[in-house]
């Protein structure tokens, strides 16, 4: 599945992220901030968890996510 949500997720399209985005991780880590960075740090991630490309994407009135 290729979108802008999921290479955004995935750190693949880092202009589908906002300029001025960040993340906040579950780990103790600082909260990362901007485009460039929240995006190596998401293509990271997915490295390091061997993420595979999402295959079903989930579309609500409040919610926009990928599985």
């Amino acid at each position: 599945m290729s979108d802008p949500l999921s290479g955004a997720l995935l750190g693949q399209t880092p202009t589908a992220l906002a300029a001025e985005v960040s993340l906040a991780t579950p780990l103790k880590a600082p909260r990362i901030s901007g485009r460039e960075a929240v995006s190596a740090a998401l293509g990271t991630y997915r490295d390091l968890l061997a993420a595979p490309e999402p295959t079903v994407r989930l579309k609500g009135h409040a919610l926009d996510a990928v599985v």
